[in-house]
């Protein structure tokens, strides 16, 4: 079941940076990327 949250995780984390991009949302932007840069 960790692998199923970890996925769920990541997934959250691409939509929100899917969805800042889209709005051109930066500050999200970069949040988001500086928690999968710590993540991977």
């Amino acid at each position: 079941m960790i692998e199923v949250s970890l996925f769920y995780d990541v997934w959250m984390l691409v939509y929100l940076f899917w969805q800042s991009y889209k709005e051109k949302n930066f500050s999200v932007y970069n949040v988001t990327l500086g928690i999968l840069n710590l993540t991977l």
